[in-house]
């Protein structure tokens, strides 16, 4: 977008339910020592210094009873908190229309609600390879059985497919690495996960054959 209002905007997405924790609210709104996980996440962006403006995606039907809490959080005019939908996809979609009616972004940076560990070096690394490529993908290197990598590395790269048209990265390239990682880590789950595997790492390969830039971090 020509002039944008905004350089770089984050949009946070609150869509967990909780019901594999068997809570009863939202987990991102869980305490995390005294502040809760979402706050925790909000906060990495504003202290990063390098985001001008945070979008909070809530699921469907739920803004009038979280909203008032986002509030509570007393970070201002630097939050917008708005009603996404059913899937991660269309929620990302929802904060990437209402980011245009604010005006647009240089840069959008999606993150998950219930990921309260952001650094400033994850974000610092995703804004610059962002400009420098278009569409990076930030990994966590973590050891973990293949079910649980095709649940957290696939998650985030198909958020990404309602934001496809920065340069050299195509809704094709993105489905391409989506799928080379959904079949291989299904074909671990029949027969085990080699021994010394790395799911985090398998991921990166995998988006980067699809033309990906990947910030591989890692676990703290």
């Amino acid at each position: 977008k020509v002039n944008p209002s905004f350089s770089t905007v984050a949009s946070v997405l609150a869509g967990g339910s909780g019901s594999r924790m068997g809570v009863k609210t939202l987990k991102q709104f869980l305490s995390l020592g005294k502040k809760t996980i979402i706050q925790t996440s909000i906060q990495a962006f504003k202290s990063s210094g390098l985001v001008d403006h945070v979008v909070v995606a809530l699921p469907g039907g739920t803004l009038s009873l979280y909203e008032k809490e986002i509030r509570s959080y007393r970070f201002g005019k630097f939050v917008s908190v708005i009603e996404g939908g059913l899937t991660r996809q269309e929620s990302s979609y929802a904060t990437l229309q209402y980011i245009e009616k604010l005006g647009g972004a240089e840069i959008i940076l999606i993150h998950d609600a219930a990921r309260p560990f952001v650094t400033r070096d994850m974000i610092k690394n995703s804004v610059e390879l962002a400009r420098k490529h278009g569409q990076p993908a930030c990994i966590i290197d973590y050891d973990a059985p293949p079910r649980a990598a095709l649940a957290h590395t696939l998650a985030p790269l198909l958020a990404m497919a309602p934001a496809v048209g920065a340069p050299g990265v195509t809704s094709r390239a993105i489905q391409q690495a989506a799928g080379a990682h959904r079949t291989r880590v299904r074909a671990e789950l029949g027969r085990g996960a080699p021994a010394g595997s790395n799911p985090a790492k398998q991921a990166a390969n995998d988006l980067a054959l699809g033309g990906i830039p990947v910030i591989f971090a890692a676990e703290h």
